[in-house]
């Protein structure tokens, strides 16, 4: 993590250059109004450009505004070139972001791709309480491991924006009859697996989880009740990917169709695209409306360690 560093006033003018875009669109975007918190400000150009200069070195605080757009908050360092601010459009619908992007009252999400871990023997499925289950001898076959990672690999490009074209690597996990798995212990890696008896005990098709180490995902859960998961059902895809929508960081949805409903039978759909495409623009931490912790885009906050959050189907 780099550190901000502190904000210096000198005598000698510093220049800082960049494009503001639009955030879903990617177009550039003209007579937008660029100010840094001295006050000195620029408007940006038809092809959206802008350039400022100011008595100040360092990660200085920014606003971007303009007609038709939400009003971003966030850093420039001076002097530096080639910076890019995405804006989002005013009719973008902010309210369901919120609710499942910055569900916690901030955004968290990962910054490098995932790994993947199946776990191919079946676990006994107790209590959502429990961090640690017993595998069967019951085992995934070939077939069933490559429909699991074949659907979340389609999946993971569509709710990730398409930062993450791929897990990072996939490996598969085959624990003895018997032996106890800890199902909460893989930094840097989503870990799936089907459960015996998870239906029938809690009513759900599923579950995800995911932790964060400060603003960032670092680690994250689905399970897969087995029964369910090999019926054949039209939502088996659907709703391994949402339960990897709440691996990856994401809440449910109530206000609109989005493949983060709690009933999970929707694939991801052009919101669910834009909504994702917008997090991966934003640092961890950015609240809303539009607003970057200090520090980014330079510097992501860290923790004291693991925070897993909620259990959820």
């Amino acid at each position: 993590m780099e550190s901000p560093g502190p904000i210096v006033t000198s005598g000698t003018p510093s220049t800082g250059s960049g494009q503001v875009i639009d955030a879903l669109s990617g177009a550039p975007l003209s007579s937008i109004t660029v100010t840094l918190d001295d006050g000195v400000s620029a408007v940006t150009n038809p092809d959206g450009t802008f350039q400022l200069t100011a008595q100040e070195t360092g990660l200085c605080p920014l606003t971007a505004a303009g007609s038709g757009m939400v009003s971003r908050d966030t850093t420039l360092r001076m002097p530096s070139s080639g910076a890019s601010l995405s804006l989002i459009p005013a009719q973008f619908d902010l309210a369901t972001f919120d609710e499942m992007c910055r569900c916690e009252g901030s955004l968290h999400r990962w910054t490098a791709a995932p790994a993947l871990i199946v776990v191919d023997a079946v676990l006994q499925f107790t209590s959502v309480s429990d961090s640690a289950f017993t595998a069967t001898s019951e085992r995934l076959t070939p077939a069933e491991r490559a429909s699991i990672v074949a659907d979340l690999t389609w999946g993971l490009p569509l709710v990730t924006g398409g930062t993450f074209g791929a897990f990072a690597s996939v490996t598969f996990e085959s624990p003895a009859p018997g032996a106890s798995v800890n199902f909460y212990s893989r930094q840097g890696a989503i870990v799936v697996a089907r459960f015996s008896g998870l239906t029938g005990r809690t009513g759900y098709w599923g579950y995800g989880r995911w932790a964060r180490n400060g603003d960032a995902v670092v680690a994250g859960t689905v399970m897969l009740d087995r029964d369910f998961d090999r019926s054949g059902s039209p939502y088996d895809r659907s709703l391994r990917i949402h339960e990897m929508g709440h691996a990856l960081g994401y809440a449910h949805v109530t206000r609109r169709q989005s493949f983060m409903n709690s009933a999970a039978v929707y694939e991801p759909n052009d919101f669910d695209r834009d909504a994702t495409k917008v997090a991966f623009q934003r640092p961890p931490g950015n609240q809303s409306p539009d607003h970057d912790p200090a520090g980014t885009p330079f510097a992501v906050r860290s923790g004291t360690g693991l925070v897993w959050g909620e259990i959820t189907p």
